[in-house]
């Protein structure tokens, strides 16, 4: 029987392993816990980070809409002929800049157009064609006769 006794570990053996894996399972537990509190310390701190990032990230925006509306309105005063309701207020320099050059194209064809319509309506200098009969060719008292006829017309 000496041989099994030397095969098999006693109580006191087994008693003693027991211990040492629930210490070695308490010292892993604390060094989880302490990881676990420095993650959520961290996270913490991030969430902290976040809020203010977001804050400053509203502003930037607030002062990027300022500006492109200045943006917008510095163009509109460049150009007096661009109506201002053809040139969008828009988030983006770069629709701003489509839609002013879109209002351009506009303002330009109006003023072809107006040109042209005055061009067309133009009047000659000086007096205009006399119409109706040659009155140089009547006598004095048929000029008289002709004025008279004509005040009883009216």
């Amino acid at each position: 029987m000496t041989r099994k006794e030397t095969t098999d570990p006693g109580p006191e053996e087994r008693l003693a392993e027991v211990v040492a894996q629930v210490e070695g399972l308490q010292s892993a537990a604390a060094e989880a816990g302490a990881r676990a509190e420095s993650a959520e310390a961290e996270l913490s701190a991030a969430r902290g980070q976040i809020s203010v990032l977001e804050g400053e990230v509203s502003d930037v925006r607030t002062r990027l809409t300022a500006a492109t509306l200045k943006y917008r309105e510095a163009k509109l005063a460049a150009a007096p002929d661009v109506l201002p309701e053809l040139v969008p207020e828009a988030e983006t320099l770069e629709e701003i800049d489509r839609g002013f050059e879109a209002a351009q194209r506009v303002a330009t064809r109006l003023r072809q157009r107006i040109e042209e319509e005055r061009q067309s309506a133009r009047v000659p200098a000086g007096a205009p064609v006399r119409r109706g009969a040659d009155l140089s060719v009547l006598s004095p008292s048929e000029k008289i006769k002709l004025g008279l006829l004509e005040l009883g017309r009216r």
